[in-house]
């Protein structure tokens, strides 16, 4: 049996991706946000009515992971400013990214006919960026932040069963979570600040129209989305593992991917990306 420990945290924190990939240009011909930069929205109401077309996130996290912002050592400044090029070129622009959607802050409101969305729609990561000290210049060891979850995906690899220096048995089940966020900075909590500005938590921060016979299947097919601008150091990685204890029988790791920038809108869209509402963001 493998040992079943009361307490016990590790954490592995690694900065920006510094490894080269000579074929960049071939194996990423286009750039990212298309579709913010075919949508001449001006303010992020313009979006409503438009049909979007997501960047992946998991191909932005492997771009970036692939891409080398450093000058090499025997590297000239014109040698590295071609290579750059192609890099910035795809970097270049807005990126339409979606959102881990909480649809149950998506009420309807069967009077009025209309969904009312809340901000706590747009979860804030809850991975553990407070053990993170500052990276590349970005404070991400904070409890309050301008962020929002992208991707959240956990697999359970398996289970065992462990004792602890008791004899008390139990069984463990191992697990691998994901995570891709997207930060713009820390904020305020005396002034409860977040992805949508200084505000009460659960507020409501957009809405539209349904009918109430469409609505039960509107709320099931909703997907939110944000506009995000990114800047460097454009992503942070970092590890978290943690052995199960006496009242948590998870033996986790967790992988987290911090794409870095700036919000410009937020939306919620159908199933086809037709958007529905939009409002900017903080």
């Amino acid at each position: 049996m493998k040992p079943f420990w009361i307490i016990g945290i590790r954490l592995l924190v690694a900065a920006v991706v510094i490894t080269t990939s000579p074929g960049l240009a071939q194996l990423h011909p286009e750039s990212f946000g298309g579709a913010a930069r075919e949508t001449a929205f001006g303010p992020c109401q313009g979006l409503v009515g438009e049909t979007v077309a997501f960047d992946s996130p998991e191909r932005v996290v492997g771009f970036l992971d692939e891409a080398d912002f450093e000058k090499g050592e025997f590297e000239t400044s014109e040698q590295f400013e071609i290579r750059l090029a192609p890099i910035r070129e795809m970097l270049d622009g807005p990126m339409t990214l979606p959102v881990d959607l909480s649809r149950d802050y998506v009420v309807y409101d069967a009077d009025a006919q209309e969904f009312n969305v809340r901000s706590w729609a747009f979860p804030e990561p809850q991975f553990t960026l407070t053990r993170w000290h500052d990276r590349k210049g970005i404070n991400l060891g904070v409890l309050d932040r301008v962020a929002v979850t992208l991707r959240e995906r956990s697999k359970t690899l398996g289970s065992y069963t462990a004792t602890n220096a008791f004899g008390v048995a139990a069984v463990v089940a191992e697990v691998d979570k994901t995570v891709i966020s997207a930060f713009e900075r820390a904020s305020s909590s005396t002034l409860e600040e977040d992805l949508f500005g200084v505000g009460r938590g659960g507020r409501r921060v957009m809405g539209f129209a349904s009918p109430i016979g469409e609505a039960r299947t509107v709320k099931e097919s909703l997907v939110g989305g944000v506009i995000f601008h990114p800047k460097p150091p454009f992503l942070i990685k970092g590890e978290y593992h943690h052995d199960a204890t006496i009242h948590n029988k998870r033996q986790l790791s967790e992988y987290d991917s911090v794409l870095i920038g700036d919000f410009e809108c937020a939306f919620v869209a159908n199933a086809d990306g037709a958007v529905l509402a939009a409002t900017q963001t903080n």
